[in-house]
């Protein structure tokens, strides 16, 4: 009897091959499956967009700083001290997520010179103390020569040479530990500004409230004018895979007006206050009549048929309230005629408060 090899029927092979697929290859896909998912829920956290929420306070007040030697020698100037406080809130994400902070504090009408800020540029090191650095230099130079023989019929012979010179030296010195920029700062606009830059370290949190201080060199009589405060969080991005979707980008931007004045001027600070009060109402109104603003904006269907083909531009333009707040001009734009009349009437007083401030700033006779 002689052996013979076992032989599949095609129906035989076709029912092992699929019960090896059931039992082995769905599984494994199913568990390939649930792990792609668990790891996507996994990085869901890093999917999530830093975000960052800033507020500045509407009304700074100015001190008279000036010196002696600058009132002799700048008779018609004179120096005054703002502190600004910026607060900064981290809603979303992690701080670790975030690159940096930039504020921009600017004079629109260049009514002042900065002469001093802070913070000034700082450098900081996690190192505690110097950094011991230790040199060793040796050198090993040797040659061998070996020869060995064994043959039982003619002769042993067995020869070395060898030479070895070695020297080595150590060198210890210290060096001050590397230091990485913590906070950067400057002038800005031929020195009518400042900006300041906060980058994160394991020593500060760039959340919370920053003090920023500057000393401005004004005309003898300035008693108030307007900055513009623009402040803007940079952080990273990550997406599902964070090594692949790693990018910087805007994670927080606002810009406050605020009225400054100089302490001691009643005058002053009624204007400030003023100027502050009314912004207030033009933006509560503004709110409140957004359906009337919205219909006035597109106030016939053909305005609407190209408003959705983007065609046509509103009659009353996105985001004017905050254009009437940020521009220093105090001339009446084209679209005003189209808002409602106690919006209107909200625009026209804001408008004269401002103007009312801007007459403090020393340029008007």
């Amino acid at each position: 009897m002689t052996d013979r090899p076992l032989l599949l029927s095609p129906r035989t092979g076709r029912n092992l091959a699929h019960r090896l697929w059931s039992w082995f290859y769905i599984p494994l896909l199913q568990l390939l499956l649930a792990s792609a998912v668990a790891l996507a829920f996994a990085n869901a956290s890093w999917a999530v967009q830093p975000s960052v929420q800033f507020d500045v306070s509407h009304l700074i007040e100015c001190h008279d700083v000036t010196t002696e030697d600058f009132a002799s020698s700048h008779p018609h100037e004179k120096l005054v001290e703002a502190r600004f406080q910026v607060s900064s809130l981290l809603r979303e994400g992690d701080e670790q997520q975030i690159i940096h902070f930039l504020y921009r504090i600017e004079n629109p009408h260049q009514s002042v010179r900065v002469v001093d800020y802070l913070p000034r540029t700082t450098l900081s090191s996690g190192v505690v103390g110097h950094v011991g650095i230790e040199k060793t230099r040796e050198r090993n130079h040797s040659i061998g020569i070996g020869l060995t023989g064994n043959y039982d019929h003619y002769a042993k012979a067995d020869a070395t040479a060898s030479t070895a010179a070695k020297n080595s030296s150590n060198v210890r010195y210290e060096l001050l530990p590397p230091k990485e920029l913590l906070a950067a700062s400057g002038t800005m606009g031929r020195g009518t500004g400042a900006y300041f830059k906060l980058k994160p370290s394991p020593q500060t949190s760039l959340e919370g409230a920053k003090d920023f201080g500057l000393v401005m060199r004004v005309p003898e009589n300035w008693r108030g004018d307007l900055v513009r405060i623009h402040c803007q969080a940079v952080g990273v991005y990550s997406g599902v895979v964070p090594a692949l979707d790693d990018r910087p980008g805007s994670c927080g931007e606002a810009q406050f007006t605020v009225a400054i004045y100089v302490a001691g001027d009643p005058e002053a600070r009624e204007l400030a206050v003023s100027l502050v009060q009314a912004e207030h109402e033009l933006k509560t109104l503004a709110y409140r009549q957004r359906d009337e603003l919205r219909r006035r904006s597109y106030p016939s269907a053909v305005h609407l048929i190209g408003r959705a083909l983007s065609i046509v531009d509103p009659k009353i333009p996105t985001g004017w309230v905050s254009q009437q707040v940020a521009t220093v001009e105090t001339a009446v734009p084209a679209y005003e005629r189209h808002l409602p009349e106690k919006v209107r009437a909200a625009v026209r007083n804001y408008r004269e408060a401002k103007s009312a401030l801007f007459q403090l700033n020393g340029l008007r006779p």
